[in-house]
């Protein structure tokens, strides 16, 4: 064998390393990303799920949403701000969610999910009085466009 054989046969040997480390990172980028959205579900669940059981576990909060939700005018100022504390962390979350789907950490299922909840605050009296005063406390502009947008909606049927 000469030089040429033996440079010709490392280089088929370099390239098929190269090939296999490629194919190995391909795979742990796969499970990575699958690992990250099982995350994402279970914080996004939990996070709901601690604002849910507040709620049903107080039963003063859960006539403050509900009153808060059919007429947020009808409540006494501290009880509008406690209302107003209880819809943020909601849109908080959701927002968060929103910003998962978009960065394809969440999947599509599970933004259905929160996307009907949004639905179901946002076409509220109490969702739309929260949008309409606190909606620039809301980070990210494309989730305030998709709640304006839900906002719309009753309006055109």
């Amino acid at each position: 064998m000469n030089w040429d054989a033996i440079g010709a046969i490392g280089e088929i040997v370099g390239a098929i390393g190269v090939i296999a480390t490629l194919a190995y990172l391909a795979i742990q980028i796969r499970q990575n990303t699958k690992s990250l959205e099982i995350q994402s579900f279970e914080n996004g669940v939990s996070e709901a799920n601690s604002i849910r059981l507040k709620i049903a576990e107080n039963n003063a909060l859960t006539e403050l949403y509900l009153a808060g939700l059919a007429d947020p005018k009808s409540l006494s100022d501290i009880d509008r701000e406690k209302f107003r504390l209880v819809i943020s962390a909601v849109v908080d979350v959701l927002n968060v969610q929103f910003n998962k789907k978009d960065l394809n950490i969440l999947n599509q299922d599970t933004w259905q999910g929160a996307f009907a909840t949004a639905q179901r605050i946002m076409s509220a009296p109490g969702g739309r009085w929260y949008f309409e005063h606190y909606e620039s406390s809301i980070s990210s502009s494309r989730f305030r466009e998709l709640l304006r947008d839900m906002l719309r909606e009753p309006e055109s049927k």
